[in-house]
């Protein structure tokens, strides 16, 4: 009588598979990652075909670290080829500073009018 862990193990499928050189391998369509150290190496893979959950790798006898789904990036989120890596949008404030500015540039000219009439009206008044 085995074990229920051993005997699940009896009925995983082998296959061989040579890791490329960024450490993955294809298996039913779909890449894996093991470990980087068996890039360019032969291995078997032992795994379940209803259940990709679990891939264990095998090389000379030994085994290593099981193989994991490769994540691909959402190339929707990758930076154009003219486009700096890191842009940096500033927040959004709500405020327009053309309008500030212009509104600024309005109140100093009305300061600087009503002080010149200031002026004026001294003036005319000494006289």
């Amino acid at each position: 009588m085995l074990p229920p862990h051993e005997l699940i193990e009896v009925f995983l499928l082998e296959e061989s598979r040579k890791v490329d050189k960024t450490g993955c391998i294809s298996l039913l369509g779909t890449i894996f990652e093991v470990q980087t150290e068996l890039a360019g190496s032969k291995i078997q893979v032992r795994f379940d075909p209803h259940d990709l959950s679990v891939i264990q790798v095998w090389k000379d006898g030994q085994r290593y670290e099981d193989a994991k789904p490769m994540k691909l990036r959402d190339p929707k989120n990758r930076p154009k080829q003219d486009e700096p890596k890191a842009v940096m949008q500033p927040p959004k404030t709500g405020l327009n500073y053309v309008e500030l500015l212009v509104e600024e540039q309005k109140r100093q000219t009305r300061e600087a009018q009503g002080a010149a009439l200031s002026r004026a009206m001294k003036e005319v008044n000494r006289s």
